[in-house]
């Protein structure tokens, strides 16, 4: 799998989509559980909507949230709490497509420069994950839902990193469009 550098930053030229029959090895819990919403690492970045919420309600403010308005396929609206830039940007369900990588990528830097930002999805955000941890930098959080398991942590470092990247060369397959739904 091609991931270029610019500027020192990984980043991808094509699309890439998820191979079918990988989704059960991507459901698999990485990181820690996490109990309840608490400030976690130099920079935080929420995925999903209901992690967000929750960081929300809990009076955090993390500096990253990338969310699609939905909820297992349903609709959902969330109170923006003042403070975030919005940025939209399309993602295909079952892929990462390089504009969400590269604004994924983009919101991180404002981050360590001191910014908030929410990224509103269009399409699906789930597998925003691995460009999160892949381009934050160590001693950042990504917190995203696992389904019937509650929300889990991954603490960036080189590790994380080499593991996230080890994961999209074996479920990802490069493509120009984003044209099938995976499994």
């Amino acid at each position: 799998m091609e991931i270029t550098s610019r500027a020192g930053e990984p980043g991808i030229r094509s699309m890439l989509v998820l191979k079918r029959g990988c989704r059960p090895l991507l459901a698999e819990p990485k990181g820690e559980r996490l109990e309840r919403p608490e400030s976690i690492g130099r920079i935080t970045i929420c995925v999903g909507d209901r992690v967000t919420r929750e960081f929300w309600s809990a009076g955090l403010r993390p500096e990253v949230c990338v969310v699609d308005l939905r909820e297992e396929r349903r609709r959902v609206s969330l109170e923006i709490p003042p403070g975030y830039t919005l940025t939209t940007v399309d993602n295909p369900r079952g892929a990462i497509s390089p504009d969400a990588w590269r604004v994924v990528g983009e919101a991180i830097r404002s981050a360590v420069g001191g910014e908030r930002r929410l990224l509103i999805v269009r399409g699906e955000e789930d597998l925003l994950c691995f460009p999160a941890v892949i381009l934050a930098p160590d001693g950042s959080a990504v917190v995203y839902g696992q389904p019937g398991e509650g929300m889990r942590v991954i603490k960036v470092n080189e590790e994380e990193r080499e593991r996230a990247l080890s994961l999209l060369d074996l479920c990802f397959e490069v493509t120009g469009v984003a044209d099938r739904s995976p499994d």
